[in-house]
């Protein structure tokens, strides 16, 4: 529709991995590189910094590993994980990624000060030192 003019894209506002897209069904309007990506399927790059923590088992004995994506125009300088609402945290190494970087956390057993019912969150550091809070999760570890 955007190709036949039907459809005009009109603005992106920041939010997660793809933002939200507004189109107006008044056609005629503006596209974007960023549009012409997104329907030929090829990736879009975020003009900020975005993140997605992979889902952890609810329920595990012993060694874990948590692990993510992240990306950012400004590049990304760490990421943590965040144990009990913030109040233990455990940082995690980055390694780079054709989209941005992976961070990988593996730990060999429950952290000190972590009870076997917690939740666990991901937060990302950009390149200008803002951080970004991911999904957090509950989860079981005995």
């Amino acid at each position: 529709e955007l190709d036949r003019r039907q459809i005009s894209f009109v603005q992106r506002f920041k939010d997660g991995i793809g933002g939200d897209w507004v189109f107006s069904l008044h056609g005629g309007g503006r596209r974007t590189t960023d549009v012409d990506d997104f329907v030929v399927g090829r990736p879009v790059r975020t003009p900020w910094t975005v993140g997605s923590f992979d889902p952890p088992s609810g329920f595990a004995r012993g060694p874990r590993v948590f692990s993510g994506f992240a990306s950012s125009p400004f590049g990304i300088r760490g990421a943590e994980l965040l144990f009990e609402d913030g109040r233990v945290r455990v940082p995690a190494g980055v390694v780079p990624d054709n989209r941005g970087v992976r961070f990988i956390c593996s730990l060999a057993g429950r952290p000190p000060h972590v009870p076997v019912d917690t939740d666990v969150q991901a937060v990302i550091t950009d390149g200008r030192g803002e951080k970004r809070r991911l999904q957090f999760y509950w989860i079981t570890w005995e």
